[in-house]
């Protein structure tokens, strides 16, 4: 890199690429699919982190074969990280999943499902109430 602020020619040192068009803006010391597949294989290892740090398992029915299966569900939506399970520093990825409930993907679409049954019958229920303290003339 030699001097602050002046850059040498590229070189990737992951697989020797020295094409310029290859690489991101300054970054000159990894290609972008050298990058991409580097980045790739980080959020790999970080939802690995994640799955073991709640268990390994759902925490609704206990499956766990196929961890491709298993799914972070929050609790609170509000409280998402838009960075989310991508951060890059565990004491903020454990913190996200520290929101959440580790469930496999039927348990998930079942609890997704609930909380629409939930959302509709609290939506009608506010409409019968409405209803209700209508007085009848006006209606």
């Amino acid at each position: 890199m030699g001097k602050k602020g002046v850059y040498s020619d590229p070189l990737c040192k992951t697989c020797g690429d020295t094409d310029p068009s290859h690489f991101f803006r300054r970054m000159k010391s990894m290609c972008g699919k050298c990058h991409s597949k580097d980045i790739g294989r980080r959020l790999i290892n970080s939802r690995e982190k994640a799955i073991e740090y709640k268990g390994g398992k759902c925490e609704s029915c206990g499956y766990d074969r196929y961890r491709g299966a298993l799914e972070f569900h929050h609790k609170d939506p509000a409280e998402k990280d838009p960075l989310g399970l991508r951060a890059y520093k565990l004491e903020r990825l454990y913190a996200e999943v520290d929101k959440c409930i580790l469930l496999c993907a039927n348990c998930h679409r079942e609890e997704h499902g609930r909380l629409r049954l939930e959302e509709k019958e609290d939506r009608l229920h506010g409409a019968e109430t409405v209803l209700k303290t209508v007085p009848f003339s006006n209606r």
